[in-house]
C-alpha cells in the first residue's frame, strides 16, 4: 500500500514527460540560459577589449544575439523531443525570442565607457562595480536616451530621431527570424508511430505544369488521380510540378508529399504541403517516370 502513492508520482511523471508540456517549458529555460550565457559573453568581452568605442555595436547586437540564441536553443529542444504541434513550436520559439529580447534591453543600461576602465576581469565579481556602472532607469521625456547609455551610443549612431525606427526594426526583425526559425523546425512531418522525422526527398517526380492550373493540381492531388498528372508528361523546361516526397526513415507507413510549382523567373510556389498518403499511392506516384527515381536529400 505504501508503494502506490511513489507509483502514481512516477506515472505522473512521465505522463508530463512525454506530453508537450515537459518539452515545451524545457525548451524555453533552455532558450533563456543559452541567451542569458550570449549576454554574459558579450559583455565580459568588451570588458576585455577595454574600447569604449564599442558601447554602440554592444548596445545594438546583444538584444539581438540574444534573442536569436534563445529562439535557435528554444526551436532544437522542441526538435529534439519531437513536439510537431505547429501552435506550440510557434508560440515557443517566438515567445523565448521576444521575451529574451526584452530582458536583454538591461544591457543597455551598463556603460562601456566603465568597463573599459576595469582592472582587471575580476573586477566583474564585486558588487561594488555593478552598483557604480549599471545606471538606473530615470524617465525623462522626452528624452528616451539620455539615463540609458547604451541607448545613447545607438542614437549616435543612427541618430536620435531614427531611434525608435531602429527599436521598431529590432523587434520586426526578431519576429521574422524567429518565425523562420520556428518554420525549420517543422521542416519534415513526424512520424508518430515510430517517433521519428520524416527524411524529405526532393524532386522524386517532375511533370509538365504548362497546361495545369493551380486550383486543379489541388483538386486532382487530394482526390488521388495521379493519372491526370501521368498524361500532363515529363517537365521540358518550362512551368513544371515538383513533387517532394517525406518518408519515415524506419518503417513504410508514414509518407507524405508535396507539391511544388516551379516557374522559370519565380519563386517555387507550394501548391500541397505535406499530404499523407499510403503506400500503394507511393508506388502509384513513382511509377509516373519510366525508370525509379531517385530523390536528392533537399
Amino acid at each position: 500500500m505504501g508503494r502506490a502513492p511513489s507509483k502514481q508520482r512516477r506515472q505522473r511523471s512521465r505522463t508530463f514527460r512525454h506530453s508537450a508540456v515537459g518539452p515545451f517549458l524545457f525548451a524555453i529555460g533552455f532558450g533563456w540560459t543559452a541567451a542569458l550565457a550570449t549576454a554574459l559573453v558579450l559583455v565580459v568581452v568588451a570588458a576585455a577589449l577595454k574600447k569604449p568605442a564599442m558601447s554602440a555595436w554592444l548596445a545594438v547586437v546583444t538584444p539581438i544575439a540574444s534573442a536569436m540564441v534563445g529562439a535557435a536553443a528554444a526551436g532544437s529542444i522542441l526538435h529534439w523531443r519531437k513536439v510537431c504541434g505547429r501552435g506550440a513550436v510557434h508560440v515557443g520559439v517566438i515567445g523565448t525570442a521576444l521575451w529574451v529580447l526584452l530582458i536583454a534591453q538591461f544591457v543597455r543600461f551598463i556603460d562601456i565607457a566603465a568597463l573599459a576602465q576595469l582592472d582587471g576581469l575580476r573586477a566583474l565579481l564585486r558588487p561594488a562595480y555593478w552598483v557604480a556602472v549599471w545606471q538606473l532607469p530615470v524617465w525623462a521625456p522626452p528624452s528616451l536616451e539620455s539615463p540609458v547609455p547604451g541607448l545613447a551610443a545607438v542614437s549616435a549612431m543612427v541618430g536620435s530621431d531614427a531611434l525608435w525606427v531602429f527599436l521598431t526594426v529590432e523587434v520586426a526583425l526578431v519576429l521574422g527570424l524567429a518565425w523562420w526559425m520556428a518554420g525549420r523546425a517543422l521542416a519534415s512531418p513526424l512520424c508518430v508511430a515510430c517517433r521519428a522525422w520524416c527524411v524529405r526527398q526532393r524532386g522524386v517526380v517532375e511533370r509538365a505544369a504548362d497546361t495545369a492550373q493551380p486550383d486543379v493540381v489541388r483538386q486532382r492531388v487530394a482526390a488521388r488521380d495521379w493519372r491526370f498528372f501521368r498524361d500532363l508528361g515529363p517537365a521540358r523546361g518550362g512551368s513544371s510540378l515538383r513533387f517532394d516526397l517525406a518518408r519515415c526513415p524506419r518503417c513504410d507507413r508514414s509518407n507524405a508529399v508535396s507539391v511544388m510549382w516551379e516557374r522559370p523567373l519565380w519563386r517555387d510556389r507550394c501548391l500541397i504541403g505535406d499530404l499523407r498518403l499510403g503506400s500503394d499511392d507511393i508506388r502509384t506516384l513513382l511509377d509516373l517516370v519510366d525508370a525509379h527515381p531517385k530523390g536528392h536529400p533537399a
